[in-house]
């Protein structure tokens, strides 16, 4: 991929400014190049620097994307669909409640199986999380943030109650506490706007992203 296709990738998505600030649409949907520079050894390193580090970012990005087209693809295959509309015939309990764990020991079958084969699932490494990778944690990050309307008092909630179920350290706590605080959470204000009215809700959902879009770009 070029950075002309990336950056067009990123218009799209309203934050190519953030991504590439030296490069600018210009009126004929080209691009010019804010810094004239002359092709020096120096500036060659750099360039190829650059490269390198944006095709492993290009990398990363399409493992995640990866991730998402197939998070959670067990539960809708036997035997754990059976498994989970069973368990939805009982009233929903909020997570981390002792009603939650009560049900999740009364289909421990179903849990188990689901944690086998999902490797975001702490559960999945049986007590030898250091070989997670950083793939696994954003995925897993990204299954806690699912939640609706979090607050950042309530991603405090969560997070804390995985941290002490799964005996995370204090600097991975605070790398997933505020990634939930610049990507996930609204305003208390704001939640209390899409209590009154869920209109809000599409104007300040800050993860409206074309997944197919951006399945183009990374395929």
């Amino acid at each position: 991929m070029t950075l002309l296709e990336v950056n067009l990738l990123y218009q799209d998505l309203g934050i190519s400014e953030k991504v590439f600030p030296f490069l600018l649409l210009n009126n004929t949907r080209g691009y010019k190049n804010q810094m004239s520079i002359k092709n020096s050894p120096t500036v060659r390193f750099i360039k190829n620097h650059q490269h390198k580090v944006q095709q492993n970012i290009y990398l990363l990005c399409s493992k995640l994307i990866k991730r998402a087209e197939e998070h959670d693809k067990s539960k809708l295959q036997e035997p754990e669909l059976t498994g989970w509309e069973e368990m939805d015939k009982e009233p929903r309990s909020e997570y981390g409640t002792p009603e939650y764990f009560e049900k999740q020991e009364k289909y421990r079958w179903v849990f188990e199986h689901h944690y086998r084969n999902n490797r975001h699932h702490p559960e999945y490494w049986q007590g030898f999380l250091c070989e997670m990778d950083l793939i696994d944690v954003l995925e897993m990050i990204c299954d806690w943030a699912s939640f609706d309307n979090m607050t950042d008092l309530d991603a405090i909630k969560i997070i804390e109650q995985q941290m002490d179920r799964f005996g995370f350290d204090g600097l991975l706590k605070s790398l997933i506490l505020n990634t939930f605080k610049n990507y996930f959470c609204i305003t208390e204000s704001e939640k209390e706007k899409i209590k009154f009215n869920e209109k809000w809700g599409d104007l300040i959902n800050k993860n409206s992203i074309d997944i197919e879009l951006l399945k183009k770009y990374f395929d």
